[in-house]
């Protein structure tokens, strides 16, 4: 079976940290030979020539091989042209994932509805991942949880105050949040 995945949510929400942990498990249950994550972006498949995508692309798979690929912002591949190197990584990406599946698991993440568009464009992709992950923002008191962990980490505490002050920001913040998908 393969094992490739899909996540998808907003920036923060801990794809990455995620990853790195589903890289350790998936080497742990022997689906992979390591447990080594590799995270790569559309400079890191796309070529600048003709003909040097899918060698460019085909050389990261090889290096990720035995382990997980993450490939952030996913979406980013896709060009406003039919036919152009993104598309030439993507088709490469597709053709490889069937050809590799017992040797690397791919990680696609990115924003929900950037990765919807993206997967809908090329349902070869989409047939080729079998998960898919959402990510949910976290609550101000999930925010307020983390920052306490970091100052514990350090070796401070917080006046039981702080609480209440830092949810009440923690909540402005969400209000005048940049939206969530980026215009």
């Amino acid at each position: 079976p393969s094992f490739h995945m899909c996540f998808l949510g907003n920036p923060g929400t801990g794809k990455t940290s995620v990853s790195h942990k589903t890289a350790d498990i998936l080497y742990r249950a022997g689906i992979v030979d390591s447990d080594k994550l590799l995270v790569a972006g559309r400079s890191d498949l796309v070529g600048e020539h003709v003909g040097e995508t899918a060698i460019k692309t085909k050389k990261l798979l090889k290096k990720a091989s035995g382990g997980v690929l993450l490939i952030d912002e996913a979406y980013a591949l896709m060009d406003d042209r039919g036919g152009s190197y993104g598309d030439e990584a993507i088709n490469t990406l597709v053709e490889e994932m069937e050809n590799c599946r017992d040797k690397l698991v791919i990680i696609f993440a990115g924003y929900l509805n950037r990765m919807k568009h993206f997967l809908a464009n090329n349902p070869g992709l989409q047939s080729r991942i079998p998960y898919t992950v959402h990510f949910k923002d976290y609550t101000s008191d999930q925010l307020y949880n983390i920052a306490e962990k970091f100052a514990d980490e350090d070796g401070y505490y917080f006046h039981p105050s702080v609480r209440e002050k830092l949810i009440s920001i923690f909540d402005i913040a969400k209000k005048f949040n940049l939206p969530s998908e980026p215009v």
